[in-house]
């Protein structure tokens, strides 16, 4: 019996500490923002060239996605995107807190996708950062600060 109410007051403890927790960290601080804390992800800089026949404008830009796992497709779910209307800049993605990350770009060549609603229309230009002939998608370390650079052009279609 003495074993059952140590665990007994072990657990209640737990739950009083929990909920200690939970209440704090609802409570603001005037902490430093995640980025600036040693340990956080880093920023990821994504500069992207588009190479292919239209003019890359603020009605027609570049969208960049990053994703937290490697199989882009039609259903995965960015967890950040950012436009470009200049070929040839950056897309700067803070704090990122997945490591690995992976990348997509899509050209709106006809104008009017938000980049938000939901995968780029079929037909738009697109590419993923990768570093083999395969097409994987190529895993890109947060920590540290990355800066990776990618160009492409209207080859490779959204299906």
């Amino acid at each position: 019996m003495h074993k059952i109410a140590t665990v007994s007051i072990i657990a209640a403890g737990l739950v009083i500490i929990a909920g200690t927790r939970a209440s704090v960290a609802q409570t603001p601080t005037k902490a430093a923002p995640p980025a600036a804390t040693k340990g956080q992800a880093n920023d990821v800089t994504v500069t992207v060239t588009y190479t292919g026949k239209g003019t890359v404008d603020a009605a027609h830009p570049i969208w960049v996605f990053l994703f937290d796992r490697p199989d882009i497709g039609q259903s995965a779910m960015p967890i950040a995107v950012e436009s470009l209307s200049k070929s040839g800049t950056a897309a700067v993605f803070k704090a990122v807190a997945s490591d690995p990350v992976y990348v997509a770009v899509a050209y709106d060549e006809k104008g009017g996708y938000d980049g938000h609603s939901g995968p780029p229309p079929s037909g738009l230009p697109v590419a993923i950062y990768d570093t083999d002939p395969t097409g994987t998608p190529a895993p890109i370390k947060s920590s540290g600060g990355a800066k990776i650079k990618l160009s492409f052009d209207d080859t490779r279609r959204m299906q």
